[in-house]
C-alpha cells in the first residue's frame, strides 16, 4: 500500500540506494497514486543519493506544489552546495507566499554553513517582515553571521529579540559568545550555559583572543583541558591567535605540534597560516620561511606579509626580497613588496 511505499522509498533514501529506490518511485508513478506526499519523499529521496537533477524532474511536474514539496527540493540544494539554485527556489517560494518556518530556517542555515553571511543576514531580515518565528538554531546561527560580518549592533538586536521570544538555549548563547564585542556578554553567556561542551569553550577561548586578552584565552585554554573537555580545530585556531598577538612563538609552536601528536586534529590551511604569522611576527625569520615553504598548503597573502613586515623590521634583506615576490604573486599592487625589491 502506499505506507509501505513510501516507508520503502525512505528506507532506500537512508542506504543511498538509488537504482533500487528508482525502480520503488516509478511504481508509484504506474500506480497513478503519485501524490504531494509521494513527491515530497522522492524529491528528498533523490537528493540523498546526489540525483539532484532527478529531484529537479519530479518536483518540476507537479502542477500545484505544497510545502512538503517545496521543502525538501529546497533542502536537496542546500545539501549538495547548489547556492544559487537554492535561492532562486526561495525567491520563488517567497513570491507564491509557500515558505513556512522550516523553509526559512533551512535557508539561513545553508547560507551561512556556505560563508554566504550577507545573504543569510537578508533572508533573516525578510523572515521577520513576514512574520516567521525562528528556531533556537536560526538565532545562534544568524547570531554567528552578524559576528563574522562585524555586525555587533545588529547581533545585539538578534539576541534581544531571541530573549523576547523565550529562545535562551545553550545553542543561543554559545553563539551570542561569537559577538566578541562585548565580552562581558559572552562572558556572562558562557556562565549561564547549562551543559558546558566544547563548542561554548572555543567560543568564549574565541571571544577573549579576538579582542587582544591573550592570556586570558590562554589561560581558558588550559582550564578546558583540566575540567575534561577535549579541544577541537576552532579551539587550537583561537588560542594560535591568541599566541600571535602575545608573540609567544614557543608557546604557539607547542600548540601547533600537539594539535597531530596529543589531540590527532589535522591542521588546516588557518592553523598553518597562524604559525607562519606567528613565526615572522616573533622575529624567526629564518624558522618562517623554512615552516612556509615545507607547509602542505599554499601560504597565503596575509603570511607573506607577516615574513615580509619581520624582514624589515630585522633588516634581513635576504629573505626579504624573496619574500617580496612572493606577495607580489598573491598581491601585484602591494607597494610595499615594490619597495623591498
Amino acid at each position: 500500500d502506499a505506507v509501505t511505499l513510501i516507508s520503502v522509498l525512505e528506507a532506500c533514501a537512508s542506504l543511498r540506494a538509488l537504482v533500487e529506490g528508482k525502480t520503488i518511485h516509478e511504481r508509484i508513478v504506474a500506480s497513478g497514486v503519485e501524490t504531494d506526499v509521494f513527491v515530497g519523499t522522492a524529491v528528498s529521496f533523490y537528493g540523498k543519493c546526489e540525483a539532484v537533477e532527478d529531484a529537479r524532474q519530479v518536483f518540476d511536474r507537479v502542477m500545484d506544489k505544497d510545502i512538503v514539496c517545496w521543502n525538501a527540493m529546497t533542502g536537496a540544494y542546500a545539501q549538495h552546495h547548489c547556492e544559487e539554485k537554492a535561492f532562486a527556489l526561495y525567491l520563488e517560494m517567497a513570491t507564491n507566499r509557500t515558505t513556512n518556518a522550516i523553509t526559512w530556517n533551512t535557508m539561513i542555515v545553508a547560507n551561512a554553513q556556505e560563508d554566504l553571511n550577507l545573504e543569510a543576514l537578508q533572508i533573516y531580515h525578510r523572515m521577520n517582515q513576514e512574520g516567521i518565528k525562528a528556531s533556537d538554531v536560526t538565532y545562534g546561527t544568524v547570531l554567528a553571521v552578524c559576528a563574522n560580518l562585524g555586525e555587533f549592533t545588529t547581533g545585539r538586536e538578534v539576541h534581544s529579540r531571541s530573549l523576547a521570544t523565550r529562545c535562551c538555549s545553550d545553542v543561543v548563547k554559545n553563539s551570542l559568545m561569537c559577538l566578541c564585542g562585548n565580552l562581558e556578554a559572552a562572558q556572562t553567556a558562557f556562565e549561564s550555559v547549562a551543559s558546558k561542551n566544547v563548542v561554548s569553550w572555543s567560543s568564549i577561548v574565541a571571544a577573549y583572543a579576538r579582542n587582544g586578552e591573550e592570556d586570558r584565552a590562554r589561560n581558558l585554554f588550559w582550564t578546558m583541558n583540566q575540567d575534561g573537555v577535549l579541544r577541537n580545530i576552532v579551539t587550537f585556531t583561537s588560542v594560535l591567535h591568541a599566541c600571535s598577538h602575545a608573540g609567544l612563538a614557543d608557546e604557539g609552536w607547542s600548540y601547533f605540534l600537539s594539535m597531530q601528536g596529543d589531540h590527532h586534529l589535522e591542521p588546516t590551511p588557518e592553523h598553518y597560516g597562524c604559525m607562519a604569522n606567528l613565526l615572522a611576527k616573533s622575529g624567526w625569520v629564518k624558522h618562517a620561511a623554512s615552516f612556509m615553504s615545507a607547509m602542505p598548503v599554499q601560504p597565503d597573502a596575509s603570511a607573506w606579509r607577516s615574513l615580509l613586515g619581520a624582514c624589515e623590521v630585522h633588516t634581513d634583506n635576504e629573505y626579504g626580497a624573496l619574500e617580496a615576490k612572493q606577495l607580489l604573486d598573491a598581491e601585484p599592487r602591494n607597494s610595499a613588496a615594490y619597495l623591498l625589491l
